[in-house]
């Protein structure tokens, strides 16, 4: 949905702090990081037309599915920018999420190869994205109780 809603409202992209990489499925991502590149160029085509041209042909049938996602619902702009934000936030937080996952199987890795070097330091990674999420968590319980 969220990807959906930036196509149809790409004017909302440029203010979005993410990444190609933020995205878990790779086919959004790629359609995401395409997305990005068309508006940094100012291009004339249309939106569609443009990802249409430079994507795989089984990305474009995922374009038509996002742009009819979001065309089946229609709202507000006001509700649009909403929903791109609590988008975005969850993002974050599947991100960090998977990253402490990836993080953990690297400890047990480290652990049963007896790298008390590597350990430790994955381990003082795995404190910091830990942080970050409660960080993260934290914020965003704060705004859902305004």
């Amino acid at each position: 949905r969220f990807l959906g809603l930036c196509l149809a409202n790409p004017h909302h992209l440029a203010e979005l702090e993410i990444a190609q990489e933020d995205f878990c499925d790779e086919a959004l991502g790629k359609i995401f990081g395409e997305t990005k590149k068309f508006l940094n160029k100012k291009n004339e085509k249309d939106l569609t037309e443009y990802l249409r041209a430079s994507l795989a042909p089984e990305l474009k049938m995922k374009i038509d599915y996002l742009f009819l996602q979001v065309e089946r619902h229609p709202t507000s702009e006001e509700d649009i920018i909403w929903e791109i934000k609590t988008c975005l936030k969850e993002l974050k937080l599947l991100r960090l999420r998977q990253k402490l996952a990836q993080l953990s199987f690297q400890i047990k890795d480290a652990q049963s190869e007896k790298d008390k070097p590597k350990m430790e330091k994955l381990l003082k990674k795995f404190n910091q994205l830990t942080v970050e999420l409660a960080e993260a968590v934290k914020i965003d319980s704060a705004e859902k109780f305004k």
